[in-house]
């Protein structure tokens, strides 16, 4: 059964240099991280993306997790290092895998967009 833990947006925080008529010098704006990259996403998947499911999952005695990934340039190896120490600590088998190319029905994103009349 496949279901969300959450949405983790590309953003972070920066204080406004300047006061403009919508908010005062050093109000807290939320940007967008305008590059993507495999350093990007490792450290999502380290530090927000992991945390999360070991904090939500039900399931104390089956933690065989599968992570699915599209096939996007910047998304982290399988078998990167960092990520496998991490998703396998604790008694967790979380792993990676890929999305099988041209297949748009194995992609919750792509049913939705692909429904549309």
């Amino acid at each position: 059964m496949g279901w969300k833990i959450g949405i983790f947006p590309f953003t972070y925080e920066q204080r406004a240099k300047r006061a403009s008529k919508n908010r005062p010098a050093g109000t807290l704006e939320t940007k967008p991280t305008l590059s993507i990259t495999r350093n990007v996403i490792n450290e999502m998947m380290l530090h927000k993306v992991l945390p999360a499911i070991k904090v939500t999952w039900p399931d104390v005695e089956n933690r065989n997790i599968i992570i699915q990934q599209d096939n996007a340039r910047p998304h982290i190896d399988v078998n990167d290092a960092e990520f496998v120490e991490s998703a396998t600590a604790d008694c967790w088998k979380i792993k990676l895998t890929f999305q099988p190319p041209n297949s748009p029905d194995l992609n919750v994103l792509d049913i939705g967009l692909f429904s549309c009349n």
